[in-house]
C-alpha cells in the first residue's frame, strides 16, 4: 500500500518477502517504509528516511539494530506501544505514542 501526502510518502509492506523490485521507483523510494516482522531486503532504500517496524519484543529491537548499523533510521514497536509518524515541511519523524 502506498500513501502520499503533500509532505511525505509511505510504503506499507504487509509481506516483507514479496518482490518489491517490481513496484515503480517513486513507490520503492518512499520517505517512510512501514513493515511487520522484517524489512524488505530487496527494496531500494536510497531515499527512505525512516523505517517503522511493527514487531514484538526482541525481534523488533534486532531489526532496529541491524538497520541502524546500515545507517538507516529505524524505530520498532517492540511490544512497547504505538508509533506516531509525522511528516511536515519536508521533515519526517516518529515518536512512541
Amino acid at each position: 500500500m502506498h500513501i502520499k501526502t503533500s509532505d511525505m510518502s509511505a510504503l506499507v509492506c504487509f509481506d516483507a518477502v514479496s518482490d518489491y523490485s517490481v513496484l515503480p521507483e517513486n513507490i520503492r523510494n518512499a520517505d517512510v517504509i512501514i513493515t511487520r516482522n522484517d524489512y524488505p531486503r530487496n527494496i531500494d532504500n536510497n531515499n527512505c528516511r525512516l523505517v517503522v517496524v511493527n514487531s514484538e519484543n526482541s525481534r523488533g529491537l534486532i531489526i532496529q539494530d541491524e538497520l541502524s548499523k546500515l545507517g538507516i533510521k529505524c524505530v520498532a514497536t517492540a511490544g512497547c506501544g504505538d508509533i506516531l509518524i509525522r511528516g511536515e515541511n519536508g521533515f519526517v519523524s516518529a515518536n512512541r505514542n
